[in-house]
């Protein structure tokens, strides 16, 4: 869906172009230069809309009209092939004139303005309900680099705003763009040419980058891949393209965005599991923090469910599923094939609830068993855990070897008001025998230390502290049945 429509916090008209602008002796007139509020909005199918909406806003560069950005860049297309679950907001700058100036994107709170104006025309379309501003991506071509600068400087949204492209763009402004890097502000992408009139500032940069300790990168552009897209904090490509040609000709903004912190588009997989529906993750973030990979969960021809860690073109990815509904007390059980008990030390198992936003915050309500030795061999495997309602309040824990006696465990919790009940037995069983672990707890004060409320199940797979295995090796756990019996007391 394309929405082009007008802005009130469009960058223009502005007071400092009311009138107009002249360059090299030629008049730019406020109309029509400087009187074109429109704004584009892309969103692309199969946008999932949550309670955060992320955008990409791109910054076109001098003698510039809206249509002929998105026709001649192919930025529809490319934003579209990245498969970011992400909204794409081009504004209209200076129609057809050479000019940097960002209008009211360079006003304070200006980009803040911009991105709650979208979300208000985002929800008139029925595109989204009520929603924040989430991750915000920078890009600009050419000229666009003063309006980014100002917009790091003081757009409003300093936590938001994490990666920022610069497609030969970089022609001053390099102390806004030093100082939000040295502050660790996120990730800056920097692709340059030989004829664009960027270069000197580039390598300047560079220069200052090392002075300050600042970790960056520099490939030319047929060396980069997403690996060094993924891994550098600051990269400088050089091109051997022209000035235009950077942005579309060998779909580098289509790429960037690949490998940003964006969540995939179309990756709302499911699977049935236990008799249960669950959401696939997919991905960056926590635990860890990993990448997730949709990929690394499958169900086999017997209904197991596997979960993977894998190792692809250089980098680590997890598993995750969420049931979609909750579940209260009752007794929870989970039967696993597979020798646990050799777990790598940096890798992490988790069966678990874990609180929704309105439950609570993390590190709250949450019953886990997790087998893990969080990177130490001289850890116990397992893992029973309570974390209290009160986040003020410190979880419980009970730590204890793992011995299997062959290929399959069962492993549960049983939650009540006034405890919760753990155990850990060797064989695929209902009951008690062959016991690995068992653990009671009951609080004095449940209220405060037991979660009363309802909350989703998660079973993940995960590297601790996103360290690889240190064995290299990838993993699978396969999880043979989950099954939940409600107990109202």
């Amino acid at each position: 869906m394309l929405i082009t429509t007008n802005f009130a916090s469009a960058p223009f008209p502005h007071p400092q172009r009311a009138n107009g602008h002249t360059y090299r002796g030629e008049v730019f007139p406020a109309s029509p230069h400087y009187s074109d509020n429109r704004v584009a909005l892309f969103v692309p199918g199969g946008f999932r809309a949550g309670k955060q909406v992320d955008f990409v806003v791109h910054i076109h560069g001098w003698r510039a009209a809206l249509e002929e950005v998105l026709e001649k860049f192919k930025l529809v297309d490319q934003f579209r092939a990245s498969g970011r679950n992400a909204v794409l907001v081009v504004p209209q700058g200076p129609l057809r004139a050479p000019d940097s100036f960002g209008g009211k994107l360079e006003d304070r709170d200006g980009l803040r303005r911009l991105l709650t104006e979208a979300l208000a025309v985002l929800r008139e379309h029925g595109v989204t309900g009520l929603a924040d501003i989430g991750r915000v991506i920078l890009s600009g071509h050419s000229g666009g680099y003063h309006a980014i600068a100002a917009m790091l400087d003081r757009g409003g949204l300093p936590d938001s705003i994490g990666e920022v492209y610069l497609f030969d763009g970089l022609y001053g402004e390099t102390d806004r763009y030093l100082a939000w890097l040295k502050g660790g502000g996120g990730k800056l992408i920097n692709i340059y040419t030989d004829s664009g009139g960027t270069k000197a500032e580039s390598e300047r940069m560079i220069d200052a980058l090392g002075q300050a300790n600042v970790p960056f990168g520099r490939c030319g552009e047929k060396d980069l891949d997403l690996t060094e897209l993924r891994s550098q904090r600051a990269l400088f490509v050089h091109s051997d393209l022209g000035h235009d040609g950077v942005l579309f000709e060998r779909q580098q903004f289509r790429n960037f965005l690949r490998a940003s912190r964006l969540e995939p588009l179309g990756r709302g997989r499911e699977v049935v599991f236990g008799g249960c529906t669950w959401t696939v993750r997919s991905g960056r973030g926590g635990p860890g923090p990993n990448v997730w990979e949709p990929d690394n969960v499958w169900l086999d021809a017997s209904t197991n469910l596997h979960l993977r860690i894998a190792h692809r073109e250089g980098e680590w990815s997890c598993a995750e599923v969420t049931m979609q509904k909750r579940l209260g007390f009752g007794r929870y059980q989970f039967q696993t094939i597979g020798r646990i008990d050799r777990l790598d030390d940096n890798v992490v198992l988790g069966l678990f609830n874990y609180p929704t936003r309105d439950v609570g915050p993390d590190a709250t309500h949450e019953i886990d068993i997790e087998f893990a030795r969080w990177g130490e061999a001289r850890n116990p495997l397992g893992n029973f855990t309570v974390w209290p309602v009160e986040r003020e309040l410190k979880q419980v824990s009970k730590a204890f070897p793992v011995v299997l006696t062959g290929d399959e465990a069962t492993h549960r919790f049983t939650w009540s008001r006034s405890q919760i009940v753990f155990h850990s037995v060797n064989g695929r069983r209902e009951g008690d025998q062959e016991v690995i672990s068992t653990w009671t707890y009951g609080p004095s004060e449940p209220a405060r230390f037991i979660s009363q409320q309802p909350m989703p199940v998660h079973i993940n797979l995960w590297l601790f502290q996103g360290r690889p295995p240190k064995d290299g090796q990838e993993v699978e756990v396969i999880i043979r049945d989950f099954k939940y019996t409600p107990n109202e007391s």
